[in-house]
């Protein structure tokens, strides 16, 4: 990995079948397992790269000439940008791009304040994308359509898809696809890929398409070995 760019969040790892990953909402809420063995990391990942938009959501957009924001002052203003403002930011992506630390003036810069939990520290790059939202209740994910050389893209028919548990049926089927498939997933109607579905390494035919699968490589019908998930900021091309 180049070191311009960020480090990846293993969010999910699946290698032996020592961990049960057909469990409720609330535990894949807040994650389970260890990091060094299997695991589902929970909010962590949705909090560390997202919680500078909370604040954020409903506010209108506001630039030095147009002050749209909920504070006495002009924030575009003050903080030298133009964004969703409100009394005033969490995150600054049309700051003034000085990347590393600063202090003076104070938060300014290019400014993402959950990541280094500080505003006076200015990143060296960022990209915004819409359709990305956390995994919650009533909250739609979009995932990446990601191109495999060997195994194909099982995710595109999971993008925007609700986060789905046999408690909390969220999916477009008419039963419920993490109950019949036996895991936690952004299921559709019902899965292209099972991550999260019962550690049964080889074929199966019985039941159908509830191991760890990956459709476009070896079917529904093949649990494979290993599968590791990992997210990371997207990066300017």
């Amino acid at each position: 990995m180049s070191p311009d760019q960020p480090a990846w969040t293993v969010i999910q790892t699946r290698m032996d079948g020592t961990v049960n990953f057909y469990r409720p909402w609330t535990q894949y809420k807040v994650g389970f397992g260890s990091v060094t063995g299997e695991h589902w990391l929970g909010e962590k990942w949705n909090h560390k790269n997202r919680d500078s938009m909370r604040g954020h959501n409903g506010m209108k957009f506001s630039t030095f000439d147009k002050d749209q924001d909920t504070w006495p002052d002009n924030c575009a203003s003050t903080f030298m940008g133009g964004f969703w403002y409100y009394t005033c930011h969490s995150a600054n992506p049309n700051g003034v791009y000085r990347w590393g630390k600063e202090s003076t003036p104070y938060a300014v810069g290019v400014i993402w304040h959950s990541w280094k939990n500080t505003y006076d520290f200015s990143v060296k790059s960022m990209v915004m994308k819409s359709h990305v939202s956390h995994v919650r209740s009533g909250a739609q994910v979009v995932l990446a359509s990601l191109l495999f050389t060997v195994g194909g893209d099982s995710m595109s028919y999971h993008n925007g898809m609700k986060f789905s548990t046999f408690d909390k049926d969220q999916d477009t089927a008419s039963h419920n696809c993490a109950s019949s498939s036996m895991g936690g997933f952004w299921y559709n109607h019902c899965h292209h890929a099972n991550p999260n579905g019962v550690y049964r390494w080889g074929q199966e035919k019985t039941p159908n398409g509830v191991g760890v699968s990956w459709n476009s490589w070896k079917t529904h019908n093949y649990s494979v070995k290993s599968m590791v998930m990992k997210v990371r900021p997207v990066q300017p091309e």
